[in-house]
């Protein structure tokens, strides 16, 4: 894993990606920077050029798609799902926890009241609610990654998260075809561009 690591961070030092506004800045910690590419490896296996080609892809993605989070977490603070951007508003509709403990073996947990979900109400509340929704799942997700990364370099092991899915109150008024494009959008996102954060 060393020497393949090694190799992708040549690759990146010779051709540093793009960067706007500071997004998509590679980090000069190296040690969360062999975290962030640890989680490609996991993901993709011991081949360099392709973890470079998906690091890559997914620094092009947060330069494009991701808001400004209110802090950054190397203090080790956790945020409530609030203080992300739109929080305020999206958790009127959305009930998610973002830190509620951790498991057994120590990973944080996440929990998401999906039959609580208001989403009459959350489409009724403002005309451009899609990509303040948006904005706020992209914000939250990018805020957990980086504690993750920065609570693994703490505990010198590759820390991930546990999702709980709470289903308890769910209807077909809630399963529109909306809520489902949504749901796989913000899936598809996290497990391309945040590999190996999953535990469970």
């Amino acid at each position: 894993e060393l020497a393949v690591l090694a190799e992708v961070k040549a690759g990146l030092r010779d051709n540093p990606p793009t960067v706007e506004r500071g997004r998509g800045l590679i980090p000069e910690h190296e040690p969360l920077l062999d975290v962030q590419l640890i989680r490609f490896l996991r993901e993709h296996g011991p081949n360099a050029s392709k973890i470079e080609s998906c690091y890559r892809r997914a620094l092009e993605w947060r330069k494009k798609n991701l808001p400004q989070i209110p802090q950054t977490p190397e203090k080790g603070d956790w945020l409530s799902s609030a203080e992300m951007p739109h929080g305020e508003w999206a958790t009127r509709y959305a009930s998610i926890g973002l830190h509620c403990g951790v498991s057994k073996i120590g990973c944080p947990v996440k929990i998401e009241r999906i039959g609580k979900y208001d989403l009459q109400g959350l489409q009724e509340s403002d005309p451009n609610y899609r990509k303040k929704l948006n904005h706020f799942y992209l914000g939250l997700i990018e805020f957990l990654e980086q504690r993750l990364d920065y609570m693994s370099l703490q505990e010198g092991r590759l820390v991930q998260t546990y999702e709980i899915f709470d289903l308890q109150g769910l209807s077909s008024s809630i399963l529109s075809w909306t809520v489902i494009q949504f749901t796989r959008d913000i899936l598809l996102n996290f497990a391309t561009h945040y590999p190996s954060s999953f535990r469970k």
